[in-house]
């Protein structure tokens, strides 16, 4: 369900150590501060940062609690529902990539980022020849 988020958690799991300091809700909550306020978190890490600082008192109950970070991604997600909508960018490489693999979700997302338009599809298939036809539009990073 919430595949960022554990991500997150588990870097607090880290920096806390042992389970004697996972008792202390404000040093649960300092820790989950200093790592969101790393300049090294991913866009995506960022983002679920940003969605769990208003209900970091619930993340710090829940570890407090002892759920497994998986459990507390699932409960976290009943509270907020952006922390699970949360996802990583696709990466397309030209000639490589199997489009016939990916979500009409992330199909939609890759032809936006190229800025093409795609009319009149209505199955995958039509999202994936769009794909496979832009794929010379693919901006190089």
């Amino acid at each position: 369900m919430c595949s960022r988020s554990p991500q997150v958690l588990e870097m607090i799991d880290k920096k806390l150590g042992d389970k004697k300091h996972r008792s202390d809700m404000p040093k649960v909550e300092q820790r989950l501060d200093e790592i969101c306020e790393d300049k090294m978190l991913t866009e995506t890490q960022k983002k679920v940062c940003y969605f769990m600082q208003p209900i970091k008192r619930e993340v710090s109950q829940l570890m407090k609690n002892g759920l497994p970070n998986d459990r507390i991604c699932k409960r976290l997600g009943q509270k907020s529902k952006e922390i699970c909508s949360v996802r990583n960018k696709v990466k397309v490489e030209k000639g490589a990539t199997d489009y016939n693999a990916l979500k009409v979700k992330d199909l939609k997302k890759i032809l936006a980022d190229r800025g093409v338009m795609c009319d009149g599809c209505v199955e995958k298939s039509d999202f994936v020849k769009k794909c496979v036809a832009t794929e010379s539009l693919e901006r190089e990073l």
